[in-house]
C-alpha cells in the first residue's frame, strides 16, 4: 500500500500580484516549518466506485503517510464515513425518499424540508466518520 495516492506538501502563501495561492509553487516549501502535508489516494466507498480522499495539515511527511495508511486500511464503510459529509449522505437520503413510492406525498415533503431546512444548515460540514 505504500506507493498508493500520493504524499505533498503545500502552503498557503499568495502571489502578491495575481493574489492566487501559490500551494506547490511556493519557493520557502523546502522550509522544515512551511507549509503542511498531504495526501491523496483513490479507494472503493460503499457502493464499489473509486472514492478520491484528501487530507492535510499534517506537521511531517512521515505523518501524512501513516493517516493516508491508515485510511486505506480501513473498511469500505469507515472510509466512506471518512470521506463523506452528513450534507452528501442527506441528498443522498433526499434522493431515497423521493424513489419511495409507500410513504405518503405530505410525509416526504415533511421529511426533505427538515433536512433542506435543518440538518444540511446545521449539520452538513460534519463528515460521517465523526
Amino acid at each position: 500500500m505504500g506507493d498508493t495516492g500520493a504524499v505533498f506538501k503545500r502552503c498557503g502563501c499568495r502571489n502578491p500580484v495575481t493574489g492566487r495561492r501559490l500551494d506547490r509553487a511556493c519557493p520557502r516549501l523546502g522550509e522544515p516549518a512551511h507549509g503542511s502535508w498531504y495526501f491523496a489516494c483513490s479507494a472503493p466507498n460503499v457502493f464499489g466506485r473509486a472514492e478520491r480522499l484528501r487530507r492535510g495539515g499534517y506537521r511531517s511527511r512521515a505523518a501524512a503517510v501513516r493517516a493516508r495508511e491508515e485510511c486505506l486500511s480501513q473498511s469500505q464503510e469507515a472510509r466512506t464515513g471518512w470521506a463523506w459529509t452528513v450534507q452528501r449522505w442527506l441528498r443522498w437520503l433526499r434522493y431515497w425518499l423521493s424513489s419511495r413510492v409507500s410513504i405518503r406525498p405530505t410525509t416526504r415533503l415533511s421529511h426533505q424540508g427538515y433536512i433542506d431546512q435543518f440538518l444540511i444548515p446545521q449539520l452538513g460540514h460534519l463528515r460521517l466518520a465523526d
